[in-house]
């Protein structure tokens, strides 16, 4: 037969997330061929397993996003207004995490391997935002932290740096993750199935994770920051869910996989 062009040696690795790359995710119609070989019960752990995964990530979105307003207006004493413009700004470090899956990732890398990055970048935040209990003292009750103006003492420099560091890697993490954790059941979907076709996942995911997730995620986080204020306390936070979120997905991403290294049985 032809080899294949240079065309076809372009095209991503079928492990690429669907809702990044630019064939788009499966529908009700298009079973991926991984529909065709995993068991029931192995597309029901995948499933169970990123919806987990869904509510911890929004959790740690959401709360993160809450509580930053919080810290750069009272714990770093700036202005509401510009506390806003801080916290909003490093949200969109975001986008650099979508531009350089599209143009440096895709069909370089295969999808474990940007789940392990995601992961890697949301631990790494989490240890900046716990190496902020070396500089932020005793703290300022929030009473009276809304009439002092910014420290500029070195403490406070190294404080806002670490801060500022922890919140353009988290972003990136949770973005990523979130293509990552809800393209990856639908390549098992079964297309008709009450709870396992590709419009049933969907609907789990928009129920469980944004609302569950982003509820305790604001109520939570908004708790855990304390009185004085210290980004530290949510550090430590994020540091316990993460552990929590990586057991789950090396356990439940690839389930059969899981099943071998057990020694049980993958039919």
């Amino acid at each position: 037969g032809r080899a294949p062009g240079p065309k076809a040696a372009r095209r991503p690795l079928a492990e690429s997330t669907p809702l990044l790359s630019k064939r788009g995710a499966p529908t009700d119609d298009t079973p991926h061929a991984n529909a065709e070989t995993a068991p029931t019960w192995a597309v029901y752990a995948v499933q169970g397993t990123c919806l987990l995964f869904g509510v911890s990530r929004n959790f740690l979105k959401y709360g993160f996003e809450s509580a930053m307003v919080v810290v750069y207006d009272r714990q770093l004493m700036y202005a509401e207004g510009t506390a806003g413009l801080i916290a909003g700004g490093c949200a969109l470090s975001a986008l650099f995490s979508s531009l350089g899956y599209k143009y440096v990732c895709a069909g370089r890398l295969r999808t474990a391997t940007l789940l392990l990055i995601a992961e890697v970048l949301g631990f790494c935040a989490a240890a900046l935002m716990l190496a902020t209990a070396l500089y932020d003292g005793d703290g300022t009750p929030l009473h009276l932290a809304a009439a002092a103006t910014p420290d500029d003492s070195d403490e406070a420099r190294a404080l806002l740096a670490l801060t500022f560091a922890a919140s353009m890697l988290f972003y990136p993490s949770m973005y990523l993750g979130a293509a990552l954790g809800n393209s990856h059941p639908l390549r098992f979907a079964r297309p008709g199935h009450r709870f396992l076709s590709s419009r049933a996942m969907v609907a789990q995911q928009e129920v469980l994770q944004t609302t569950l997730g982003k509820g305790l995620g604001m109520l939570l986080a908004r708790v855990v920051l304390g009185n004085p204020a210290k980004v530290s306390n949510l550090g430590a936070l994020f540091a316990v869910v993460m552990g929590c979120q990586a057991v789950v997905l090396a356990l439940g991403w690839d389930p059969r996989a899981t099943a071998r290294a057990l020694g049980g049985t993958t039919a």
